[in-house]
Parts: structure tokens; sequence; C-alpha cells
């Protein structure tokens, strides 16, 4: 069974209890395989790049029928920024419906506007952004030039440049060296 992450950041833990070591961080609109349930409210689950953690089931959507429709949808990713607010309405007065991370991953609704893009929610709520925050969600390297891949992937990693570390962390709110090396990989379509 699959589930889509639906929290900006998601532990994934050690054991099914809040106060586990954190093994990792998938970000939101990421899709997990569900290997097994080994607590009430808790999955084991798999990241599309192979970790494995134990999630809260209060952070995903669950089931295959909603993540093979998320999966087929258009998507970008939260690049330029370190957050992202999706907001009510194409305006900063708009109410905050989420704020996600960079790489957080969202799917557009039609052409952007007036530098706002609509976007729809892994849970089918839509709401804006500023398309100046959005960049290409890559599923396969965005070069097969050696020298123009190595420059992206220093270019991806530099945008952590000042975050704090944190054991298993994978955002702009703190972040490991495998989760540096794989979130730069990630944004250049690698992983």
């Amino acid at each position: 069974m699959k589930a889509i992450v639906n929290v900006p950041i998601c532990a994934l833990l050690a054991a099914p209890t809040r106060e586990s070591t954190l093994e990792d961080e998938a970000l939101y609109g990421m899709v997990v395989d569900i290997l097994e349930e080994p607590a009430p409210g808790w999955y084991r689950v798999r990241t599309h790049y192979r970790y494995e953690g134990i999630i809260s089931a209060d952070d995903l959507i669950v089931g295959d029928e909603a993540a093979d429709a998320w999966a087929a949808l258009p998507k970008k990713i939260v690049r330029n920024k370190n957050f992202c607010d999706v907001l009510s309405a194409p305006k900063v007065q708009g109410w905050i419906m989420a704020t996600l991370p960079r790489g957080g991953i969202l799917s557009p609704v039609g052409q952007p506007e007036k530098g706002w893009q609509q976007v729809r929610l892994a849970d089918g709520r839509t709401g804006y952004v500023p398309e100046s925050i959005l960049g290409e969600y890559h599923t396969a390297p965005l070069s097969q030039d050696e020298e123009t891949l190595r420059q992206a992937l220093v270019d991806a990693a530099m945008l952590y440049r000042g975050t704090h570390y944190r054991w298993g962390g994978k955002s702009p709110m703190g972040i490991d060296c495998s989760g540096l090396v794989s979130m730069a990989y990630m944004l250049c379509g690698i992983l």
C-alpha cells in the first residue's frame, strides 16, 4: 500500500513513538510505500530513495488510489526559498493554508497569473504561492553534461548554507550530511 506525506516535515522514526530517534525526514507531497503497521496508528514506510522508518498515521494520506492519483498530477517543488506559504488567495493577505519547506511537492493548476501559481495540495485543497518560489520537479537528471550537473549539485547544496545540523534532517529547519547530499541530488532529479 502507498501513502502521501501530508505534513510539511514528516519524521521517520526508529520506533512507534514521537520520542524515538529521528532516522530521516520525508517532505510534503512525497509518496511512500507502507511496509507494515508495527503499532496502532503507526506505519513502517519506505521512501522512494529507499530509507525506512516509522511514521504516525496522522501524517499521511493512506491509500493506493489517492497516492496513484497524486503521482499522476504535474508537479512543482518548493526550491527558491527555505519555506513557502500556501495561501487561500493570490495575494499576501490570503490566510495561510500550509507552510512548506524547500523540497515540498505541489501540483500546479493552470498557468501562473500576475506572479501567482495556483497549486493543488495532496489532500485536494487548492491555494496559491508566488510562482518565483517554485522550481521544476525533476524525475530524471536535469543534465547529462557532467560539468553542468556537478555545478547544479553544488548550487542545490549551497541553498542550505547556514542551516544548522539536525540528526536525520533534510530541511531548512535542520539538515545532516546525508540529508544535504540527498536533497542536492533530489533537487537535481537524481533521487
